[in-house]
């Protein structure tokens, strides 16, 4: 019988159908089904705090209803939940300091709190660390107590420019504390460090700014020690990560952002590897066993959807994406990731399927317009992206093409390069502007133009990328207004067509062009492996951000006169069509007098609606049309898409690896792409983080492995925010290691 079939006596409060509770003489009773399975004196708090975590960890209500029911708050009763598995039912007692002995929470042990906070440490590892260093058992709650007169002076919504690129102040615990002043400053609103700790001093570029003895006592990560779980050949990738520094820099971008599980660090690496592994989107991440991911960032648990979600969306609101991928573009230049004297210049759609207008882009997939916006990559001549740019309103490569550039100048300074290009950006006026800046440029020559005489063409060999590739070329010199003087290549394949290419740089060897021009394909296998692994087409977020005032749009009048032009043509193509039917009848020919004078009518006409055309421009401003298009907020795009870059790269890099080991380039992709999927367990020994990989059955990737993972053990690579270093083992090869022991971890 259920509780909604019978009336229960005074002083019940219902929780939910099949549990209640009743207060009646200083008694509170907790019932479920009918039966009575606490009991306890109404002013014993400790009691009613375990009958609401016992009821929260056993789901016998919902902890919205249990907290109606015993009156606590529903985080509460959460925190509850938490501590009695963490502490039991010493967790439910709070006591206070008396005089029987002093209080656990000592004042070094709220500055080391306070240390590895600013370090971007969530509250669950702090509280680990403690009791590893202090002996002392503290739990989350004492920890974010610890934190709270630090964290609740934080200034909300403080954002860096341009002009003043330090690091951006997240909001932490919103509404705790006071914010300062406009005389305040934004170190003023983090907190002064306490009396007789050293503040923390900025790092060398590259590194993490450590506080006064953190260097001495980095956190262990968070390690389920010998347990397996899949997906841990994604540790493959931490040199790579090391090596590009991803983490350091959201972390000189941004400060840490609060939260009792996961700061800035989990929410970067859990995004990482979420689309590493294959999870096209946020949501797909609920897919995911986030027991298994969070192995990977050093967790107990990876974020959930929920909690991505709202700190992507806290780092996305103080605007500073644009900072991040200039950041990251000078890390791949500096550290080698991308190589810098011959970039490539490509545009790519991001279709719109919300109910916005933001205008239509030209889809190459589709070969039409759609809804959207463009994005535009800059990539090495292997295919890495060095940087991306998003147009909004859009732009052509053509009128994209300077900032391209600009930003290209600020990764490599005064150092030449070469800029390869399709046909989308041919402006003669641009290869001018370019040559006075020292830029070479690579293209398509438009049509029109004559081809050259076959015993002109002479047989070449250019090798690029590990592949030789043979050419019959021409070269001649051709002059262009605005653009002077120009290289003109021509390449003459078996069909007898013929490609010209046109370039500013004179002394390249013409078959060297000629292959760097054809190797333009390689960006677009970037683009074709990024769709399929990577969503790179996918928005992250809908939201607007105000309207586009003076975007240029297609002239609606063109338009007109556009379609109009092509029914004419079509009418004249019909009419002419059934003039030579009857023509070739010869039966009638007094039929084609009226079709001629028909087809004169409409010729004229045509020639009429091509000289007006001609008069009217092709764009106007998006004000004289009557239409209004949205700005489509594009922070979250931005922060998401520098990762997936990241990811690539970082992939690149290992592959680069991997082939040492594995000669056949025609899947060592693929081959990868299996050894990160690989199942593992972890080990803490001494201070190593050993991931003990399961070897894969083919032979040929197992001795691939065992070269890979030889070579990076050499490079001692840190676990992000801990002094532990990750080395590789795997069974049945030189790198095997037996498993850690209890008795080895307590030596």
């Amino acid at each position: 019988m259920r509780l909604v079939d019978t009336e229960m006596p005074s002083g019940t409060t219902v929780v939910n159908r099949d549990c209640w509770v009743r207060e009646a003489d200083g008694e509170c009773q907790v019932w479920l089904k009918w039966l009575l399975v606490l009991r306890f004196p109404c002013q014993d708090q400790a009691f009613r705090r375990l009958a609401a975590a016992i009821l929260a960890r056993t789901g016998a209500a919902a902890k919205t209803d249990i907290a109606r029911g015993l009156g606590y708050h529903r985080n509460y009763v959460a925190e509850l939940e938490a501590r009695l598995e963490e502490d039991g039912l010493a967790g439910m007692v709070e006591a206070k300091r008396g005089p029987k002995g002093p209080h656990k929470v000592r004042p070094q042990m709220i500055r080391r709190a306070r240390e590895l906070r600013r370090q971007g440490m969530g509250l669950w590892a702090i509280a680990s660390q403690l009791r590893q260093e202090f002996g002392t058992p503290i739990s989350h709650t004492s920890v974010r107590r610890m934190v709270m007169g630090a964290e609740g002076k934080g200034e909300e919504g403080v954002q860096g420019t341009l002009d003043n690129p330090g690091p951006v102040a997240l909001p932490l615990f919103r509404g705790l504390g006071e914010v300062p002043g406009e005389g305040g400053s934004a170190a003023d609103a983090q907190g002064s460090p306490e009396d007789g700790e050293e503040p923390p001093v900025a790092a060398p570029e590259g590194e993490v700014a450590l506080g006064a003895g953190e260097a001495e006592a980095l956190p262990r990560p968070v390690v389920e020690e010998g347990r397996v779980f899949s997906n841990a050949g994604g540790f493959l990738l931490y040199p790579a990560l090391a090596v590009m520094g991803l983490v350091e820099a959201f972390g000189q971008v941004y400060r840490p952002i609060a939260g009792r599980r996961y700061g800035l660090r989990e929410l970067v690496l859990g995004l990482f590897f979420l689309w590493v592994l294959g999870f096209p989107s946020l949501e797909a991440s609920k897919g995911a066993v986030r027991r298994d991911v969070g192995a990977l960032i050093g967790a107990r648990l990876a974020p959930a959807l929920k909690a991505l979600r709202r700190k992507l969306g806290e780092v996305a609101k103080l605007g500073q994406g644009y900072r991040l991928i200039q950041e990251m573009a000078r890390r791949y230049g500096d550290k080698g990731m991308v190589e810098l004297g011959v970039l490539y210049a490509d545009g790519h759609v991001k279709p719109y399927y919300g109910s916005r207008s933001v205008g239509e882009v030209w889809s190459p997939q589709r070969r039409m317009p759609v809804p959207g916006i463009q994005q535009y990559f800059i990539n090495d001549v292997q295919g890495r992206p060095l940087f991306f740019l998003t147009a909004q309103p859009h732009k052509s490569l053509t009128q994209m093409l300077p900032k391209l550039v600009e930003e290209v100048r600020s990764v490599i300074r005064e150092r030449p390069f070469t800029l390869v290009f399709d046909r989308g950006g041919y402006s003669p006026r641009l290869f001018g502007e370019l040559r006075q800046q020292g830029v070479h440029i690579i293209t398509y020559r438009r049509k029109p133009f004559d081809p050259y005489p076959e015993e002109g063409f002479r047989q070449a060999v250019c090798e690029l990328g590990g592949r030789q590739r043979e050419f019959r070329l021409h070269e001649e010199r051709v002059e262009l207004k605005e653009a002077g003087p120009l290289r003109v290549i021509a390449i003459r394949r078996d069909n007898g067509r013929q490609t010209h290419i046109l370039t500013t740089d004179w002394e390249t060897e013409a078959a060297r062009i000629a292959c760097l021009m054809i190797n333009r394909w390689g960006q677009e296998n970037f683009f074709k492996y990024m769709l399929q692994h990577y969503a790179l087409d996918a928005l992250v977020g809908w939201g607007g951000n105000g309207v586009v005032e003076e975007a240029q749009v297609p002239n609606p009048r063109r338009q007109e006169l556009d379609r109009e032009i092509r029914r004419l043509r079509e009418r004249i193509r019909g009419i002419k069509e059934q003039m030579g039917a009857l023509a070739a009848e010869r039966a009638n020919r007094k039929g084609l007098r009226p079709l001629r004078q028909e087809v004169q009518g409409l010729e004229q006409a045509l020639t009429a609606r091509k000289r007006e055309r001609t008069a009217v421009p092709k764009q106007v401003p998006v004000s004289q049309t009557g239409r209004q298009l949205d700005r489509l907020d594009l922070e979250k795009t931005a922060l998401a898409d520098t990762i997936k870059v990241a990811a690539y790269n970082a992939e690149a890099w290992l592959l680069e690896r991997l082939d040492r080991y594995y000669q056949d380039p025609r899947d060592s992709r693929e081959v990868l792409r299996i050894l990160i999927r690989l199942k593992g367990r972890l080990w803490l020994r001494g201070t190593n983080l050993v991931v003990d990989l399961t070897p894969p059955e083919t032979p040929r990737y197992r001795r691939a492995l065992e070269g890979l993972c030889g070579e990076l053990n050499q490079l001692a690579t840190p676990f992000p925010g801990t002094s532990y270093q990750v080395q590789f083992a795997v069974a049945g090869t030189q790198v095997h290691t037996t498993p850690f022991s209890r008795r080895d971890a307590m030596s």
